[in-house]
């Protein structure tokens, strides 16, 4: 709606019954309630009117980002203060404003920075000096809002539980995982987890495992536990969140599945020694772990080594390196397997033939090379 628009269907006028008050009979909570309501509208309304003008270049970028962060966070503030009064309904729109946040602190971020790197302005430069308060990112300060919006429904005690907000934590703890992943707050994470674990022990969080919860709030929890276990190396931990979230998957959504599968089947592999039958079945596995599982049927080494190295900036980056060189020495006792089967079963074996499957096996395969395999072979099998 247009500003004038909401004036016109009286937005600013909202009745004491379309939020519900804690206390009906108290006129000063309702005034309170009408007052939080108008203020939400009209911040909302200015914060659009200058979304609206910044994207059509009316508004300069280096002045605008400031007042369109804050805008944004008073937003949020005013619904904050709006659901601190109301039950489960309220956590549908207040997740909603609190994930546009997160993505929109984001994404001034990244303008701030592109901002900052073509060295626009001189406001930009001084934002960026060192000791500057303002030189912390907007994600990191729209994070301390949003987590007033999890506290809110995390310490709701209303005793019905069909109507209590702590029904729908679940996907501000899911949003809370997602800032700690932008940020690259691993110390965070681990305290937060540490917390939630506790939480979960007490009986102080619902289980996510009930009916209550939707597909999309389990897969994301999931995927985040376990994700977090394997910047850990904790396999034993991470692998059945990993499973659950991996269940709760849709194929068709390739993206996700995607990123479930670059922890899963190293963790998998790794941990049990084996590679799965979902795994080997599945036939939306992504290119490159296919190739990875074959090289590692074959004992080929060098495929391995040449792997690895190709894809070493990405395992670095998602905290798997660990775990695929603990793969790589079991490819290694795979190819020593070979040997073995090929030497019927007998560990005594020539040094020359030895030396022979090696080089068959790091170097690059050639016609002279299989030639001189095979012909080993058949000598062998005589």
């Amino acid at each position: 709606l247009s500003y004038k628009e909401a004036q016109q269907r009286h937005f600013f006028n909202a009745s004491p019954w379309v939020f519900h008050s804690s206390f009906d009979s108290n006129n000063n909570n309702d005034s309170k309630l009408n007052e939080n309501v108008k203020n939400f509208v009209s911040v909302t309304m200015d914060l659009k009117k200058k979304v609206k003008d910044f994207g059509n270049g009316v508004l300069p970028v280096e002045s605008t980002i400031p007042d369109l962060f804050n805008l944004s966070d008073q937003q949020l503030k005013c619904f904050n203060r709006i659901a601190e009064s109301q039950t489960l309904w309220i956590t549908i729109p207040l997740f909603s404003i609190a994930k546009q946040f997160f993505k929109f602190s984001h994404g001034l971020d990244q303008a701030f920075s592109n901002m900052s790197m073509n060295s626009l302005s001189n406001t930009a430069q001084n934002q960026q000096s060192v000791g500057d308060l303002q030189r912390e990112l907007y994600l990191e300060r729209a994070s301390r809002t949003i987590q007033n919006s999890y506290r809110i429904c995390l310490n709701d005690r209303e005793p019905n539980i069909h109507v209590s907000k702590l029904c729908n934590v679940y996907c501000f703890i899911n949003l809370n995982f997602a800032i700690y992943e932008k940020l690259q707050k691993s110390d965070l994470e681990k305290a937060y987890v540490k917390v939630l674990q506790d939480r979960i022990l007490k009986n102080q969080l619902p289980d996510i495992s009930n009916g209550t919860y939707s597909n999309f709030d389990r897969l994301w929890f999931n995927y985040f536990m376990g994700k977090h276990f394997i910047s850990l190396n904790d396999l034993s931990k991470a692998l059945p969140y990993l499973i659950e979230s991996f269940n709760y998957c849709n194929i068709y959504c390739t993206t996700m599945f995607e990123h479930i599968m670059n922890y899963l089947v190293p963790a998998y592999i790794s941990h049990y020694q084996s590679v799965p039958h979902f795994i080997l079945d599945n036939k939306v596995i992504p290119e490159s772990w296919a190739d990875f599982i074959k090289l590692l049927q074959k004992g080929d080494l060098r495929g391995i080594n040449l792997w690895i190295d190709t894809n070493e900036l990405f395992l670095l980056q998602q905290n798997l390196m660990p775990i695929v060189k603990n793969i790589q020495d079991l490819c290694a006792a795979r190819f020593l397997q070979k040997i073995w089967a090929i030497n019927g079963k007998h560990w005594i074996i020539d040094s020359k033939e030895f030396a022979l499957l090696w080089k068959n096996t790091l170097n690059k395969d050639t016609e002279q090379n299989d030639a001189e395999l095979m012909d080993l072979l058949a000598v062998k099998d005589n």
